[in-house]
């Protein structure tokens, strides 16, 4: 169940939330590097582990 928040509350909330993704904070600048980066590192894994079943 949703608990009644008011609008002051969430105006404050996504000022922060403004805040965080606008300054130069190392996880907003990280979060693209290590969706390339686990893509990149998981693909591999996967294609080898199917060939071996394969196999």
């Amino acid at each position: 169940m949703l608990k009644k928040v008011h609008k002051s509350t969430l105006d404050f909330i996504n000022k922060n939330i403004q805040t965080n993704a606008n300054s130069s904070s190392y996880p907003v600048r990280r979060q693209a590097e290590e969706k390339i980066i686990s893509a990149s590192a998981v693909t591999p894994i996967n294609l080898n582990t199917a060939v071996e079943h394969k196999d």
